[in-house]
């Protein structure tokens, strides 16, 4: 699944039905292709079983993150956890010029595994 971010940057958020696990990539998108910047991703199972909340409870065991220097993407971070029948929600950040953009999973918490 595919989420529209900023004209800079993108969230991707992936599920593998064979693992249950949710991996995301945070891409550098038109101006910033190809830029060496500030990029990390995060992605967190909720206990959450239905889409559309406002706010993702989530065990941090569970969670991913990566963050580094990148020129084209962060991640892919994929779940320590299956995500099977949970929500997860998934977040996006891109520092340029010293000030952080960010896109996420839209609602909050979006759809798991099967």
């Amino acid at each position: 699944m595919a989420l529209a971010g900023r004209s800079a940057i993108e969230l991707n958020v992936y599920y593998d039905g064979a693992s249950g696990k949710n991996c995301a990539k945070t891409n550098h998108a038109g101006s910033t292709w190809g830029k060496r910047l500030k990029t990390r991703v995060w992605v967190g199972i909720c206990d959450e079983r239905k889409p559309g909340g406002k706010t993702c409870h989530y065990d941090a065991a569970t969670d991913a993150v990566d963050v580094g220097s990148y020129r084209y993407y962060a991640g892919p971070a994929t779940t320590r956890k299956s995500a099977k029948g949970r929500c997860v929600a998934a977040s996006g950040y891109l520092w340029i010029g010293g000030r952080r953009h960010a896109v996420s999973t839209e609602p909050w918490v979006g759809h798991g595994g099967g």
